[in-house]
Order: C-alpha cells, then sequence, then structure tokens
C-alpha cells in the first residue's frame, strides 16, 4: 500500500576538500553528523590574481585568499572594494555570499535597429566579459544592474 513504508529524506552532500557532490539517502531514524561552522564574517575585495581572489576583514584586518573552486560563477561579478560574506570552517574558506545585483558598465552592443520582430531586447557585452540582454535604450558606456544568480537585466544603475 502507498504510504506505508519507512520515511527517508535526500540530500545534496559536498565534500570540502575535493568540492566534490554526492547524493545521499538517510532514514528518518538515522543520525548525521553537524558541523560547527564559524559566524560568516564581511570581507572587502582586494585584488585578484592567477585566480586567486584576496580578501580583508575591516574588523580584523584578516586576509583571506579564496580559489576559484569556493567561488565558482561567483567569481565574474567580483569587483575591487565589493563587500562579499565568507563562511568558514576551521577557519578554511567554505562558502561565499556576494550581493544580489552589482552595478557595472556595458562595453558593447549592437546599436538599436529597426525592430523586425517582438524581441525588446538586445545583446550586451559587460565589461566582466558577461553577455547578457539589455533593453533597445542601452548604450555603450552605460552602467546597468544585474543579478549575479542569473545575469539578467535588473535595470539602468543610478551611480
Amino acid at each position: 500500500k502507498p504510504g506505508k513504508g519507512v520515511a527517508y529524506f535526500q540530500a545534496k552532500l559536498r565534500n570540502l576538500d575535493t568540492s566534490a557532490t554526492l547524493s545521499a539517502r538517510y532514514r528518518s531514524s538515522e543520525n548525521v553528523e553537524v558541523l560547527d561552522l564559524e559566524d560568516e564574517k564581511s570581507f572587502q575585495m582586494l585584488y585578484q590574481a592567477e585566480g586567486i581572489v584576496h580578501l580583508l576583514c575591516m574588523k580584523s584586518f584578516e586576509e583571506v585568499e579564496l580559489s576559484e573552486a569556493v567561488l565558482g560563477n561567483k567569481m565574474r561579478w567580483l569587483g575591487e572594494g565589493m563587500e562579499v560574506r565568507v563562511r568558514q570552517y576551521l577557519g578554511r574558506p567554505i562558502s561565499v555570499a556576494i550581493p544580489a545585483r552589482v552595478d557595472i558598465e556595458v562595453t558593447d552592443t549592437l546599436m538599436a535597429s529597426a525592430k523586425t520582430s517582438n524581441d525588446n531586447s538586445k545583446s550586451a557585452t559587460l565589461s566582466n566579459g558577461v553577455v547578457t540582454k539589455v533593453p533597445h535604450f542601452v548604450k555603450v558606456g552605460d552602467r546597468v544592474s544585474v543579478n549575479t544568480e542569473d545575469g539578467t537585466y535588473a535595470g539602468k544603475s543610478d551611480r
């Protein structure tokens, strides 16, 4: 009969050494060891060199280096002076939270031409190399606000 079995829950686990993920399935009666993570700390990005991002905690002046393995796709949105939140385990960074939106300059876009379709957007290349869709009124040199989660246009920047 449906619904008469043992309850299970599934979890996606990440190896902190290799960053590999695996799916695991546990019975509701099983115990799982929970890591005691340090509180998130606020850091400011100093610079990026050879795939390593250097951050500085403005309260304790602690400096942290983050690799592309920890940052993943977030690395392309980082800029000098940007504030990020870092969570650590045993003094080692394991996750990074960046702002939901960043203001960035448009470096290349096609000139608006006669609309031949119902598409109200055009492709634009941003200063970090990301290509996204923007409205036709956006031109080269404009600063736009972009969602860091998916790289979509969020509005024209007021800076």
